[in-house]
């Protein structure tokens, strides 16, 4: 079981400190509440097509965490390089890079930096990786579509 613990606090670490806007909520589950997987929310970038965007994601932790990473996945589908399919985020720090001592906090802001700097390296999503390297405009423009459809600011999130 993951330490119960830590995901309390690091939950409680996130609704204090609100100056990057995240949310994060221990989905509910019958009866009480599932500690284990949580929704959360981070703002897009802060320039470009980006501004005023506002993703929601699942996070789910294993059995082992902190020692193993959260698995993290978008609610709404990304058109992004570095997003799978099935919406799963494609970050080092959820992989091969993860530390014990790395937090939700750290994962939310990778994300975060993650969406305005794709990695072409390593692509999840093949399409919208070869769209951004030999068309730009073309991808920006897939990207504005895609954050009209799915990721407008929660309004009643009060963000």
């Amino acid at each position: 079981m993951p330490n119960l613990e830590r995901l309390l606090a690091e939950q409680e670490n996130l609704a204090k400190n609100r100056k990057y806007g995240f949310y994060a909520i221990p989905l509910p589950e019958k009866p009480g509440r599932n500690i284990t997987r949580w929704e959360c929310g981070v703002p897009g970038p802060h320039e470009g097509v980006y501004k005023g965007s506002y993703y929601t994601l699942y996070v789910d932790f294993p059995e082992d965490y902190p020692f193993q990473p959260p698995q993290v996945l978008f609610k709404y589908p990304v058109y992004h390089p570095n997003v799978y399919p099935t919406n799963q985020v494609c970050l080092d720090i959820i992989g091969d890079r993860w530390k014990p001592s790395l937090n939700v906090m750290n994962v939310l802001c990778g994300v975060q930096q993650l969406l305005g700097a794709p990695n072409t390296r390593s692509p999840a999503n093949t399409d919208a990786s070869l769209c951004f390297k030999k068309d730009p405009e073309k991808y920006m423009e897939c990207v504005k579509e895609n954050i009209r459809k799915y990721h407008r600011r929660p309004e009643w999130r009060g963000l």
